[in-house]
């Protein structure tokens, strides 16, 4: 596989693309003054991972998928700092040792995260049923995909 990726001013800007070995886009990624999402597939398109960035710093869940409609890690991140809950999944059961809570960049129990998140919005909820692995897809990856293929076909 091969990438590329502009970069203006040191910050990734405009259109980063990943290709099959053959030369057939995958996805185009957009980028704006170091803001996007890297979304990575395999060689037959399917998400791998998923990487949001604002200012060049991990923002957003960050997930690593197994498939269509699982993950098998996931850690959600505010301006680089682990800021939320950290899952591992490993045989599609959740690890003994998680889900793990932080706080800016610290670890902390589940009744100090769970205080924390009623105060800060940038803390996601904890819900039991996110304990699951199971994810649906971004809606954004799946334009993009689409698009890819689109523009791979017409050529």
């Amino acid at each position: 596989m091969s990438y590329a990726e502009p970069f203006v001013d040191g910050l990734q800007h405009g259109w980063a693309k990943q290709y099959t070995r053959k030369g057939r886009l995958l996805i185009a990624n957009p980028y704006v003054r170091g803001t996007g999402t890297d979304y990575f597939c395999n060689s037959q398109g399917e998400l791998q991972e998923e990487h949001p960035v604002v200012d060049r710093r991990l923002s957003g869940f960050d997930r690593w998928w197994t498939d269509r409609t699982s993950v098998h890690e996931e850690t959600h991140y505010v301006a680089g700092e682990k800021h939320g809950i950290v899952r591992h999944w490993s045989g599609g059961k959740l690890s003994p040792e998680y889900p793990k809570y932080f706080v800016n960049g610290e670890e902390v129990s589940r009744e100090r995260y769970l205080e924390a998140a009623r105060r800060d919005p940038t803390l996601p909820a904890h819900r039991p049923e996110d304990d699951s692995p199971e994810r649906t897809l971004p809606e954004r990856f799946l334009e993009l995909r689409r698009r890819a293929l689109k523009r791979s076909r017409a050529r």
